[in-house]
C-alpha cells in the first residue's frame, strides 16, 4: 500500500516509480484534480485551432471558439467513442469524427450528423463533454476532472515570474514527442536537478556555473536557477573556455562576441542582451539582469518544466501512457520571442519518435539514456530507492507535493 514520505526523509522508495498501486493512486487522485499545461495561447490563436493533451488513458482537446474563448473537451466522439483530434493542422474550424462524420462546432455543440432520421431519438443535443479550461499568462490550462483549487490559487506562487516573461509574445518553433520506456517521474527527475551537469554534460561548464545554482520551493512548484555567462569551478583545466564562450554568445545573438577573458564579462553580456532586446523590440523589458542570461526553470506541478531563457523557452512535459508505470511520453516544445511588428508564423509540424533512437542532439540523447537506465535499475530488487543530495532538492519537493495531493 502506497504511503506518504516520513519526515525527515532519507529515501524515496523505488516503488513510487515502478508499482501499479502507486500509478493507480496518481490516476485517481492526481491527474483528475491538477491543472495541466496544454500549450501557449499563441498556438491556438485563431477560431478552430486546437491542441490535444493525452494523460494515460484520458485525452482532452483545447480549441479556440468563434467568440475568442478557449474551451476544452474530452477528445472522444459521443456516438461510438472514436478519438476525435490529434495535434496537427485542423482541416476546418469544426471538429469532425473521422468515422461517421458527426461534426461539432468549436463550442462543443453538435452541428451535423449523416442520416439523422435513422435514429429513434434525434441526437442534436449531444454535445462534446466539457472540461475546465482557462488561460493565464499567455498559457492554456485544463483539468481532466474537478480541480482541487482555482487556477489563480494554483499559479499564485509562480505568477510573478510567468507575468514578467511575457509569454503572450512568444511563438512555437519546435514540437516533438518522444516515447520512452520509463515512468514520467523518472524523466522529470533528470531535468529536475543540476548535480549531473558536471558528470555527463561537462562541455557546458565553461559557460554555466552549476555551483551557484539555486532551488526554491514555491507551493507545489519549484524554481531552479542556473547562472550562465561564467565558468563553473568544476570545469576541467583543459576545457576550451574561450572557444565555447564565443560560440555560446553567438548562439544567443551577441555578435560580435565579447572577449571571454575580459573582466566583468557577465555584466557586459547582460548589458548587451538588454540593448539587443530594446533594438529588436523583444519582450524583455520586465526581466531583471540575471534573467537575461540565466536558465530559470519553473517546475510546474505535477509534470511540466518551463525553461525560461531570454532568447528561448523550452518546455519539457512528462506524461504517463499505457497501462503500466514503465511507459511515458516526453514532449519537447520550443518557443522564440516575437517582435512587436512580427506576424505569428504557422506552427511547426508535430513530430513523434522513439526516444531510444531519435536524433535529438548529444545532450538530450544522454539524458534520455539516463532515464531509461534509471527506470531499469529501479525495477531491480537491489534498488531500495532514491538517496538525494541538496542539489536534488526539487525531486524531494515534487514527492512532498504529490503526497499532499494524493493523500489529501
Amino acid at each position: 500500500m502506497p504511503q506518504a514520505l516520513p519526515t525527515p526523509c532519507t529515501l524515496i522508495p523505488a516503488s513510487r516509480y515502478t508499482s501499479a498501486a502507486w500509478m493507480a493512486l496518481e490516476t485517481t487522485r492526481l491527474w483528475p484534480r491538477a491543472w495541466l499545461f496544454v500549450c501557449f495561447s499563441s498556438d491556438i490563436a485563431q477560431a478552430g485551432e486546437r491542441q490535444v493533451l493525452d494523460i494515460g488513458s484520458e485525452s482532452a482537446v483545447a480549441i479556440r471558439g468563434e467568440d475568442g474563448a478557449v474551451r476544452a473537451f474530452h477528445n472522444v466522439c459521443p456516438h461510438r467513442g472514436m478519438r476525435l483530434c490529434d495535434n496537427g493542422a485542423a482541416a476546418s474550424r469544426n471538429v469532425r469524427c473521422a468515422y461517421h462524420h458527426w461534426t461539432w462546432r468549436p463550442d462543443g455543440k453538435l452541428l451535423s450528423w449523416p442520416d439523422g432520421t435513422h435514429f429513434d431519438a434525434p441526437p442534436g443535443d449531444i454535445a462534446l463533454r466539457p472540461l475546465a479550461c482557462e488561460e493565464r499568462f499567455g498559457l492554456v490550462w485544463l483539468c481532466l476532472g474537478m480541480p482541487a483549487m482555482p487556477l489563480d490559487e494554483f499559479l499564485a506562487p509562480v505568477a510573478d515570474t510567468l507575468r514578467r516573461h511575457r509569454l503572450d509574445r512568444w511563438v512555437r518553433c519546435d514540437d516533438i514527442t518522444l516515447t520512452v520506456p520509463a515512468n514520467w517521474k523518472t524523466s522529470a527527475d533528470v531535468s529536475n536537478e543540476i548535480y549531473h551537469i558536471r558528470t555527463i554534460h561537462p562541455e557546458v561548464l565553461p559557460i554555466m556555473n552549476d555551483a551557484t545554482g539555486t532551488v526554491e520551493s514555491l507551493g507545489p512548484h519549484s524554481r531552479t536557477t542556473v547562472h550562465f555567462g561564467e565558468p563553473s569551478p568544476h570545469m576541467t583545466a583543459s576545457a576550451p573556455f574561450d572557444e565555447t564562450m564565443r560560440a555560446w554568445q553567438e548562439s544567443i545573438g551577441i555578435q560580435p562576441a565579447l572577449d571571454p577573458r575580459a573582466p566583468h564579462l557577465r555584466a557586459r553580456l547582460q548589458a548587451a542582451q538588454r540593448a539587443r532586446g530594446a533594438a529588436q523590440k523583444l519582450p524583455w523589458n520586465l526581466l531583471n539582469d540575471s534573467e537575461l542570461l540565466d536558465n530559470v526553470q519553473l517546475n510546474l506541478f505535477p509534470n511540466t518544466q518551463i525553461n525560461l531563457y531570454a532568447h528561448r523557452v523550452q518546455i519539457y512535459r512528462h506524461r504517463p501512457t499505457g497501462d503500466t508505470p514503465h511507459e511515458m511520453a516526453f514532449d519537447q516544445l520550443a518557443y522564440r520571442p516575437l517582435r512587436e511588428d512580427e506576424a505569428r508564423p504557422a506552427l511547426p509540424p508535430h513530430k513523434q519518435a522513439d526516444g531510444r533512437t531519435a536524433q535529438q542532439g548529444a545532450m538530450m540523447a544522454i539524458d534520455i539514456a539516463m532515464v531509461i537506465g534509471l527506470q531499469r535499475g529501479m525495477r531491480s530488487s537491489a534498488c531500495e530507492g532514491l538517496r538525494l543530495t541538496a542539489e536534488e532538492a526539487a525531486i524531494l519537493h515534487l514527492h512532498r507535493a504529490l503526497d499532499a495531493w494524493v493523500f489529501a
